[in-house]
């Protein structure tokens, strides 16, 4: 149906298969895909009552037999098909050819096809073409590069690679919609190709900047150059004022997963989702918004809470410390966001923290510093004042004044007496690290094994005197405060092996992998092979990285146990030059990319990687195994 410049809805009785998709072009011309694969074109005359067919493109003869996921008129009038069978097509002076997009390596010896699902054309001319697991491949505009095709990923700052929505707004940025997030690149020039390709990064918009969802299946824009996101957690929006970011969303409309969005030629905006289509004025005022309030709950040095009202100035050895706190909006839901400079000195960049009310500062050098925090709500507005704390850490002795003069005094006659303070320092961690050790095993271990052994022992009491029958409730607690106390003493086992100063080298981690890989995977059956570099035998890990990484492997085979249905476990650790490498691979049923996002035990492998500094990257399809590598710069 379409409507006639008198207002009223008329119907193409003309067109017999079913409607696929439909693109006006400025010219007032009209393409519309069948379901028969023929695409017409329509002339829209000004002042017309009717539509007038201007010409049909036949599937298989005019252009490939294939329906479209998405198509485009570009700036010299030129038709591009986006199609189901993987194929890009371009329709030009009367006859097609099918673009040659390049093929992408995902597991190694298994090259794909690229599956393109969404277009977009830039300022400069660019065609801009999204694939749904391999990143964006960019056909440059004609001129010196024309022919070429450009390919971008998330090493490019891309959230992700599987790509759900292009959008280039009226500034000239192109956005892109992501499994994980949004992004634009834009700005610095209309040629966005040039931008790129110069080093350039897109810059990726998470949900650590406030995105209720990472899903963006739809991007447009309205008439106030604000970037409105359809996801699967609502109808968002984004602003750029400045080098800021500011993330928020139609609470009317939160929960519902969006399917795309537009605009209609009068600045209303629409959005889609299975329960059907939401349209919203932007240009309707909203209701006022107080500021939100934001307060210090408390601050913990060494794991224990201080005084606030006190002076805040703790030794060198207290140079860890977290921030709680709480923002009060009645209304809104709300993010925050955090800075930490030197004292009394405001200013300086804000980090976003989502909407996590507890942030944690490690290792703090010696200094006054002030910690500021404020809330923002779903629509933008922020704290009318920030909270704050000051506080200091002061400087060892070795750091201050007079012992500098001493050490000058008697550089020449007592580097040994140096080299002996520093020693005694070590040793002084090292016997902590191991005292703790000691008292964990010792204490809180052996205590978690007797109330495993006496669970166990209740259990068995009930069994001979027939009670368990008539009280099952009971049966089932105990049942599950033996297998709780079981599972605490293998994690207490794994915090006392992380914190053993005498379990600081790679060879305990992989001893302890080894150990941990026998028992899981023979008690199922699945055969397995390690492969451990002689680059990696020699290091010497910190507790942190050691136990996270055990923690990520221990995860990896967990996956592998319950899900993969897997005969064979493939475990390899490398060190490539300041890299530490390690991957677990199987030849299970694997799974697709929607599954992926329903494993929970990604989300904490995940975690622990980024804590390091690392990545993750799995890498799985349906019946072809996956692959889990894990990377992090040695510390």
């Amino acid at each position: 149906m379409w409507r006639s410049p008198s207002g009223e809805w008329v119907a193409e009785t003309r067109i017999a298969a079913g409607v696929g998709g439909v693109v006006l072009v400025d010219d007032n011309s009209l393409w519309v895909s069948m379901s028969d694969n023929r695409l017409l074109e329509f002339d829209l005359r000004p002042g017309a009552h009717s539509l007038r067919l201007r010409r049909t493109l036949r599937p298989g003869v005019d252009i490939p037999n294939a329906a479209p996921f998405d198509m485009i008129v570009d700036r010299r009038k030129r038709l591009w098909l986006v199609l189901t069978n993987g194929e890009v097509a371009l329709f030009s002076q009367n006859k097609s050819r099918v673009i040659d997009l390049p093929r992408y390596q995902d597991l190694p010896g298994d090259v794909r096809l690229p599956s393109a699902r969404f277009i977009a054309e830039d300022k400069s001319g660019n065609i801009w073409l999204g694939d749904y697991s391999f990143g964006l491949d960019v056909l440059a505009k004609p001129g010196d590069e024309k022919g070429k095709i450009f390919h971008f990923t998330a090493a490019h700052g891309l959230p992700s690679d599987r790509i759900r929505a292009l959008f280039a707004d009226q500034e000239g940025r192109m956005w892109v919609g992501t499994r994980s997030g949004v992004a634009f690149i834009g700005g610095e020039s209309d040629d966005l190709l040039a931008v790129l390709r110069s080093g350039v990064r897109f810059k990726a918009i998470t949900s650590i900047h406030g995105l209720r969802s990472g899903s963006v299946r739809g991007i447009t824009q309205d008439d106030n150059g604000t970037i409105w996101l359809a996801t699967a957690a609502g109808f968002e929006w984004v602003r750029i004022v400045g080098d800021s970011i500011i993330v928020g969303s139609r609470p009317e409309l939160d929960g519902i997963p969006m399917l795309s969005c537009g605009r209609m030629h009068d600045g209303i905006l629409w959005c889609a989702s299975h329960e059907g289509i939401y349209t919203y004025d932007v240009r309707r005022p909203e209701p006022p918004t107080h500021m939100p309030d934001v307060f210090i709950d408390k601050f913990i040095v060494g794991g224990t809470e201080v005084d606030l009202s006190g002076q805040l100035e703790f030794p060198h050895t207290q140079n860890n410390c977290a921030v709680e706190f709480t923002g009060v909006s009645l209304r809104h839901s709300l993010r925050y966001a955090y800075r930490l400079g030197q004292a009394r000195q405001l200013g300086g960049e804000w980090h976003p923290l989502g909407k996590e009310r507890r942030v944690t500062f490690a290792q703090l050098s010696p200094g006054a510093y002030t910690f500021e925090v404020k809330a923002i709500t779903d629509n933008g507005v922020e704290s009318l004042k920030p909270a704050s704390v000051i506080f200091s850490i002061l400087a060892p002795f070795w750091q201050q004044g007079w012992f500098i003069a001493l050490v000058v005094l008697v550089a020449v006659s007592a580097p040994a007496g140096i080299m002996w303070l520093r020693t005694r320092h070590l040793l002084a961690i090292a016997r902590v690290r191991t005292s703790l050790a000691t008292d964990l095993h010792d204490d809180i271990g052996s205590s978690l094994t007797r109330v495993t052994l006496f669970a166990s022992a209740a259990q068995e009491e009930l069994r001979k005197r027939h009670i368990a029958d008539d009280n099952k409730k009971l049966s089932t607690l105990l049942s599950d405060v033996s297998n709780i106390s079981r599972n605490l003493v293998g994690t207490m086992s794994d915090i006392v092996w992380s914190v053993d100063p005498e379990k600081d080298s790679s060879e305990e981690l992989t001893i302890r992998m080894k150990t941990y890989a026998g028992r899981v995977l023979e008690a199922k059956g699945i055969e397995y092979n390690v492969e451990i570099s002689a680059a990696v035998s020699s290091l010497k890990l910190p507790p942190e990285f050691r136990r996270n990484v055990f923690l990520i492997f221990k995860e990896g085979l967990a996956n592998v146990v319950q899900h993969s249905q897997a005969t064979g476990v493939q475990l390899m650790l490398d060190r490539q030059q300041d890299v530490f490498l390690m991957a677990i691979g199987d030849n299970g049923k694997g799974f697709d990319r929607e599954t992926l996002g329903r494993i929970n035990g990604l989300k904490n492998m995940e975690k622990r990687a980024e804590q390091l500094g690392g990545t993750l990257e799995i890498q799985s399809t349906p019946m072809s195994g996956t692959v889990v590598a894990f990377r992090a710069r040695l510390p």
